[in-house]
Parts: structure tokens; sequence; C-alpha cells
């Protein structure tokens, strides 16, 4: 429903992000985000890292099968997320996942199945083509598999209790632009790195 999302720093220095809304939306708005917010108690990222490996292992396939339920619903609708990251899924108070944050959404129209557009993302957390637009200074081409993309990278930040896919902070980005995950034998569950290997791969 935002216009526009904006980074702003608040006179303590705390950086924070500013929606703009339309002005006749802002109730409605307002209070939906309110409500949503609510309900929930943390974020995946918080969750991931407050929880030990044993509980991720067991209740992982179900939380990322809610992801995933959330982006097909997303999909159906020809909404492209385009900002997937541990941050914007919310847990909520009986522990089921939900997304968050549409600042950089887009829906496609019937007959496309692309949307090229200004880069856009969060770093560790963009897929490759993104990552490629960037890297050679071009508009980025962001499709439904960008979104899944993203998705397989968080399916294995939940299986391995916060590692990515893609490699140590330095080479990850290097990594996903090459469409190298070197991080996917930490996965001995050969069922569940065969189902993250197939999400991650943009081939």
């Amino acid at each position: 429903m935002g216009t526009s999302v904006y980074a702003g720093i608040m006179e303590d220095g705390t950086e924070v992000a500013a929606k703009r809304i339309i002005k006749q939306e802002f109730d409605d708005t307002a209070q939906n985000e309110l409500e949503i917010l609510n309900l929930c108690e943390e974020t995946l990222k918080e969750h991931v890292c407050t929880q030990k490996l044993e509980y991720l292992q067991d209740h992982g396939p179900r939380m990322i099968k809610e992801i995933l339920s959330g982006i097909e619903f997303l999909h159906s609708r020809n909404i492209l997320h385009r900002d997937l990251k541990p941050s914007n899924v919310l847990v909520d108070c009986e522990g089921y996942m939900r997304l968050a944050n549409f600042g950089i959404s887009r829906v496609l129209n019937e007959e496309e199945t692309t949307v090229h557009t200004v880069t856009r993302g969060t770093r560790d957390w963009m897929p490759t083509e993104v990552i490629e637009a960037i890297n050679k200074e071009e508009i980025g081409r962001f499709k439904k598999k960008s979104d899944v993309q993203v998705a397989g990278m968080i399916a294995f930040f939940i299986s391995t209790k916060g590692e990515h896919p893609f490699g140590p902070a330095l080479e990850r980005m290097i990594n996903t632009s090459k469409g190298n995950p070197v991080n996917l034998d930490m996965l001995h569950d050969l069922q569940v790195r065969k189902f993250i290997s197939c999400m991650v791969d943009q081939s």
C-alpha cells in the first residue's frame, strides 16, 4: 500500500524505514499493519537465532512450506515480492510464518513474466540476475523464479541455523552471481539438499 519507502535516520542516529502512504488509504492501511504486527512475536531471523538446531530441523519443513505457500499465493496473483529475507518473514504468536514488507514488490501484467526495473533488494538476499545487473550497471530483471531462489536461501538459513548456501559474507555475492552454492554439503539430509539445491539453481 505504500507509494514509496525511504531510509531515514532519527535524531539519536537510529536507522529507520519510512513509508509514504496515500492519504485516503492511511487509516485502513495503518490499522491493517498494526493488527499484523500485533499477531507477530519476532522475525524469522530472530527466531532462528534463538532456537536449537534440532528444533529447526524438526520444524523447518513446516516453516519452509508456510513461506512457500505465501510466495505461491503472491505469484498466483502475479505479485513479485522482490525483497525476501529472514527479517521480512514474521513469526506470529502461534509460530506460523507470515511474509512482510512489500515496499518494493511489483505486479506483473498478464502478458509479462519479468519485471524490468532499477535493481533493488538487500545484500546477501538478492537473486543471481539482480547481482548481475548491479555488476553491469544495467536495469534489473526480476521474475517469479527470482523470489524462489531467495526462498531457497531462506530455507537453507532455517535448516542450518543461520548459514547461507552461497558461503561466507565476503564471498556470498560473487558465488551467487556465479550460481555456486558452496555450502550445500552442510545439509546432511539428501532430500533436503536436493530440494534446496533446485530452489537456488537459476540455470
